[in-house]
């Protein structure tokens, strides 16, 4: 009979165990601090608004343009020491709340998803505010309520988060972490981070301040005011303040004075001043000195970041972009209720919508607590990611959700112009082409120093609608510009190619120079100098001097301009006056009129002005300088041999320069009182070594090559004419040798007597080898004897 009482109680106390444990668990009672108990990611938006009320009032809803409803809450505080708040005694427009957690802390807070409640209301609202009858069937047992909103709002341009706490603060203090996916950039223009609370059973009027909660982030004072009946009545049963809707997020002026009337402290709160850059942590501690009262709710907004509260991952980054084919690294970190980091705990990563959805792995955190996944998009489109782990209560705890953008590679267009190169020359009378071809349909408009083309002379093949892989601009250089006694004149040529699919444009340009010159066609001008000069006036008359002198272009051969200086003398008007040189290509130089070697040519030139008759008739003392590189293609310059040619009345002029100076790279001459202006032709030639190349002067004793590289060489030369004047038609010049088809670095032929003693040489080796081979036989039989003798 004892062995069945005992047996009777054992089954009763295990039952009464079992609905205690079931009963606990329906109702979530439980005393705890503010806990996370919503938190939500993407483009979204929050409305928070808070009521105290002695029976039926309206509490209200901020609706964003375009926005609908993702989740609503509603959180409700008992008076302080209070029973609980039954379902059904507070109603959303008649209809009951019925709540999901309850939680004693000096009272009764509660927690309900009314969603439900709510949602077609809003949705089918417009934007702006939308009221909401709040009614307490028990008034005097509760203090207030919110009424929480998190809108999916297309307005907002980045991610955002939204962490909603609940539970009950203790009053001696309290505190938690946000953990935030990105480092704090607070160069961010969109960053905010905004924090609202909610205290019932708090009074404060001007003359009762000490009524209290103050609020630390990350250890510096934010307020030491918050609490108050804000968005309630000075009466028990309405006593509620919520940091929400009519609030501003401006915080208190002195972080540590009392609250001087009822709105010092509104309990909304702007974290960004607590914050600095590269904090990845926010802890936020709250304590009422005062002792009564009920910190029940804490919601963050966090504008264009991603964070979490307490034991929690973060997934970064939280949206990013990505060409199909290539690597894409995600990082999650966790931390537990503290903010401290999670080690060795294993986190999955899943792709858990998109292209690649189903996509999964595995890794372990570091001392850090973070653990990475790549993965490498083989389509285009939109993942969701989402990394998980396991909990300290067991329980699997999500991330927020990562997007990667997979994009198919645009490839840039490709494109081929002509001309190939940024500068074209052409005569006056000679039409310029230029042209752009795409490797994509595109549109093109062409402009001429800035302005779009449309005027005579000028033929395009052009379009703007995305039709054409080819367009140019054929210039006729004489109607488009249409000026008697043209001189020269620069202009700018390009072309805009855009393809509005690819939301690309492109600019290309050309330098195009136009030039009334002798020279045949604009392919013979190898570049040109343009210049102005300096004038000393002495008296009645000017000398002008054009500093002619350029390094940065180059001919063919990659030699600059030889002309440094052209001068003159004139007592006439000289307003305006401008120099041009032309340098040719020598091989225009119309070698039948010439009575030189066309290989002795060491560049032709043009030079021209715009006012011919001043120059040409008006004036004296016409000079040229000039140089001459002193090495050119392996040869060294004889000085003796350059002479300044000018083609005058049909025939060749040879000038002897006077050698003005040397330097280590150029030979410096200067010829006086030229005849006129027109082409030029500076012609030399140079010494090449023996080894390289057979030259004339092989016999020559070598104190007399040496004579040949200086001015006054005795070499059998006849010089046509004389210094400063001009020659006859007979002119006899001793080419001293200018080939340089010879290779420098060419290998030098052995000949047959080498061969045959390179030959000797190998076989005098034959009897040395045939001997050691001989001695290595018969040390091998020395060596086998001895070791027979011994095995006997």
């Amino acid at each position: 009979m004892i062995k069945k009482t005992t047996y009777m109680y054992n089954q009763f106390i295990f039952f009464l165990l079992f609905v205690l444990i079931v009963l606990s668990l329906t109702l979530n009672v439980s005393a705890s601090s503010l806990t996370p108990v919503v938190t939500e990611y993407g483009k979204i938006s929050i409305s928070v608004d808070g009521l105290g009320t002695s029976g039926t009032d309206i509490i209200q809803v901020e609706k964003p343009e375009g926005a609908t409803v993702r989740s609503a809450y509603m959180t409700a505080a008992s008076n302080w020491g209070g029973s609980q708040i039954p379902n059904g005694s507070i109603t959303i427009n008649g209809v009951d709340v019925n709540w999901d957690i309850e939680v004693n802390s000096n009272g009764w807070n509660n927690w309900a998803d009314v969603t439900s409640i709510v949602e077609s209301t809003i949705n089918s609202a417009p934007a702006g505010r939308i009221n909401f009858s709040i009614t307490e069937t028990s008034p005097s047992a509760v203090e207030g309520e919110a009424l929480i909103v998190i809108f999916n709002d297309p307005s907002q341009a980045r991610d955002n988060t939204v962490i909603l706490l609940f539970g009950g603060q203790a009053t001696t203090g309290d505190s938690f972490q946000i953990g935030l996916s990105e480092p704090i950039d607070k160069t961010n223009p969109d960053l905010l981070i905004d924090m609202g609370l909610a205290i019932s059973y708090s009074a404060q009027t001007s003359s009762m301040a000490t009524q209290v909660s103050n609020v630390d982030v990350n250890g510096q004072r934010l307020t030491s005011s918050a609490g108050g009946q804000d968005d309630g009545l000075l009466a028990n049963g309405a006593l509620v303040t919520v940091g929400g809707l009519d609030d501003s997020n401006s915080n208190p002026d002195d972080p540590n004075g009392a609250p001087t009337d009822t709105t010092y402290d509104d309990e909304l709160y702007n974290i960004l001043p607590y914050v600095s850059n590269g904090d990845t942590n926010i802890t936020v501690f709250t304590q009422n000195p005062s002792n009564d009262d009920n910190i029940f709710f804490s919601y963050f907004f966090m504008q264009s970041t991603t964070a979490v509260v307490g034991e929690g991952a973060i997934l970064s980054p939280s949206d990013s972009s990505c060409d199909v084919n290539a690597a894409q690294t995600l990082t999650a970190r966790l931390q537990d209720d503290d903010g401290n980091a999670l080690t060795e705990r294993e986190v999955t990563f899943e792709v858990v919508s998109g292209p690649h959805s189903g996509v999964s792995y595995s890794s372990d955190t570091d001392v850090n607590g973070e653990a990475t996944f790549t993965y490498t998009g083989t389509s285009a489109g939109t993942d969701v990611i989402e990394a998980s782990f396991v909990g300290s209560s067991s329980d699997t705890v999500t991330s927020n959700q990562a997007t990667v953008e997979w994009n198919t590679p645009v490839e840039s267009p490709v494109y081929v112009r002509s001309p190939e190169e940024s500068t074209l020359i052409t005569k006056y009378d000679e039409d310029a082409n230029f042209s752009i071809q795409s490797s994509v349909f595109s549109s093109y408009e062409w402009f001429v120093d800035g302005s779009p083309i449309n005027v005579t002379g000028v033929t395009l093949y052009n379009n703007t609608n995305d039709s054409s892989m080819l367009s140019y601009c054929l210039v006729n250089s004489s109607q488009y510009i249409d000026q008697e006694h043209f001189f020269m004149g620069i202009y700018n040529v390009s072309v805009s190619v855009s393809n509005s699919s690819l939301g690309n444009s492109d600019l290309f340009s050309w330098t195009w120079t136009v030039t009334n010159s002798s020279a045949s066609g604009g392919e013979d001008i190898e570049f040109m100098i343009n210049r102005t000069p300096e004038i000393l006036v002495v008296g009645g008359n000017k000398t002008l001097h054009f500093n002619t002198t350029d390094d940065e272009n180059t001919d063919d051969d990659g030699v600059p301009c030889s002309i440094s200086m052209v001068s003159f003398t004139t007592s006439n008007e000289t307003n305006g006056v401008q120099i041009k040189v032309e340098v040719l290509d020598p091989s225009s130089l119309d070698a039948s009129s010439a009575d030189f070697s066309q290989e002795s040519v060491y560049q032709y030139i043009d030079i021209g002005f715009n006012n011919e008759s001043l120059v040409n008739e008006g004036s004296n003392s016409r000079d040229i300088e000039f140089r001459v590189l002193n090495n050119k293609d392996g040869g060294t310059l004889i000085v003796n041999t350059v002479y300044l040619r000018h083609w005058n009345s049909l025939v060749w002029e040879a000038y002897t320069p006077e050698l003005t100076g040397k330097d280590d790279t150029y030979s410096y001459f200067i010829v006086r009182d030229v005849s006129g202006f027109s082409p030029f032709a500076v012609t030399c030639n140079y010494q090449y070594s023996s080894s390289s190349v057979t030259s004339t002067d092989g016999d020559l004793p070598a104190y007399l090559k040496k004579e040949l590289l200086d001015e006054g060489s005795d070499v059998d030369v006849e010089a046509p004419g004389t210094a400063g004047g001009t020659g006859d038609d007979d002119i006899l010049v001793v080419d001293l040798g200018m080939s340089s088809d010879v290779d420098m670095d060419s290998d030098v032929e052995v000949s047959s007597d080498e061969e045959i003693s390179g030959t000797s040489g190998s076989s005098n080796i034959f009897p040395v080898v045939f001997v050691l081979v001989v001695a290595m036989i018969a040390l091998f039989f020395v060596v086998k004897k001895r070791k027979d003798e011994e095995e006997q």
